[in-house]
């Protein structure tokens, strides 16, 4: 859920100094505008000469649309009860701290959260894509009966969504319909499904986290990473097997490679392995969360880190770790709740029904955002940043 940005550039305007001011051979004595100047002057204005310092190219105010990824705007997603049995979604502006409940959308308390295109997504029996900049419902997908998305990812042209009741990766072109699919048969368990988990971006492709559960049995058999290649209509670039046991739905890709808990939300003692999807190797465990509660993790941007928070003896830590499972920060507060959604600069914390941002530079508790109801489920979507496009070439 882990698991159109558009990029406005500052034009610049390039004022010459027109040399014409101080011209003192008479050419030039009558030319106000440059509107006729022929020469090879440096005006800047309308002279239609050689100016060879006028090349067109000062921004790029239409820079491309990318290629994968989420790149709409830092967006914390919340679905919360909408007093009727069902659940409606807040999206809350992180730089500005407002939030604004999406109309027209009655949700599920069940439903799973993701970002991927330009789109908040909320996936059940169908999936609906919420456009994050607008805050209006845009397109809304058909998804095959007993199919429940767990994650989803775009990579152009298609939207991929992974989950459980399906052999299949599916994947829907813009235009809503279904256009790819990659099937992930050969890694399935003993009720023929394999169910993905999450997907977590690696330097060689995209690694759906399969967790292999028998749903007919209840037996979880070892778990796995395969890393998809989305381009065309798909296909398994590689696969892998895990050191520990069943893969939850919590996964984060580092440096290191894809960290993944090995147990749900609530667990205690949970245990939070990494995977090297370059090598197709288990790192083995890295965090032993013994005698600790597991509440949450999520990505800390772009810099391949992690944050997890933990509760013990009524207490929740908030540690940021690198991928290898270093610390590097603690944030504690006794009063954090059991949800948790990183969007730069604060970690976004569900507390009963409000949602209270914490600076994760000081800790420091910022204004609460009252959502009026309880809490089922919340979500961070946050692009990469993106280099300004300066019109250069890039060096060798």
């Amino acid at each position: 859920m882990h698991r159109t940005k558009l990029l406005i550039l500052p034009l610049v305007l390039v004022l010459g100094c027109d040399g014409d001011t101080t011209d003192t051979s008479g050419k030039d004595s009558a030319d106000t505008a440059d509107t006729s100047d022929t020469g090879t002057d440096s005006d800047t204005g309308t002279d239609t000469g050689t100016d060879t310092g006028e090349t067109g190219d000062t921004a790029d105010t239409n820079p491309p649309i990318p290629e994968s990824g989420y790149f709409g705007p830092p967006t914390v997603v919340v679905l919360a009860d909408d007093g009727a049995g069902g659940a409606e979604v807040h999206l809350i502006d992180p730089s500005a701290g407002t939030s604004a409940v999406v109309s027209g959308l009655t949700a599920s308390p069940t439903d799973t959260l993701g970002c991927a295109g330009q789109f908040v997504w909320i996936m059940g029996d169908s999936a609906v894509g919420i456009n994050s900049r607008e805050k209006t419902v845009a397109k809304t997908l058909t998804l095959d009966a007993g199919f429940a998305p767990q994650a989803v990812y775009y990579q152009s042209p298609n939207t991929w969504f992974g989950g459980t009741g399906s052999a299949s990766v599916v994947g829907f072109n813009d235009a809503g319909a279904a256009s790819a699919s990659i099937d992930l048969s050969s890694l399935a368990d003993g009720d023929g499904n394999p169910d993905v988990m999450s997907f977590g971006s690696g330097p060689t492709g995209v690694a759906a986290v399969v967790a292999r559960v028998n749903r007919t049995s209840g037996v979880y058999e070892s778990s796995g990473v395969a890393v998809l290649d989305f381009s065309g209509s798909g296909s398994i670039a590689s696969s892998g097997r895990i050191a520990g046991g069943n893969a939850g739905r919590d996964s984060v890709g580092t440096a290191a490679g894809v960290l993944m808990a090995l147990e749900p939300h609530g667990s205690v003692g949970a245990m939070l392995e990494v995977f090297d999807v370059s090598t197709l190797a288990s790192g083995g465990v890295v965090l032993d969360l013994t005698g600790q509660t597991f509440v949450g993790m999520t990505g800390g941007g772009s810099d391949g880190t992690v944050w997890i928070a933990t509760q013990a003896s009524g207490v929740v830590t908030v540690t940021h770790y690198i991928g290898d499972g270093t610390s590097i920060g603690t944030l504690t507060t006794g009063t954090t709740g059991d949800l948790l959604a990183i969007a730069q600069p604060s970690v976004w914390s569900g507390e009963g029904t409000s949602v209270v941002p914490y600076e994760l530079s000081t800790g420091a508790a910022g204004t609460a955002i009252d959502i009026g109801s309880a809490i089922y489920a919340m979500a961070s979507c946050q692009p990469p940043p993106m280099m300004p496009d300066t019109g250069e070439e890039p060096p060798p």
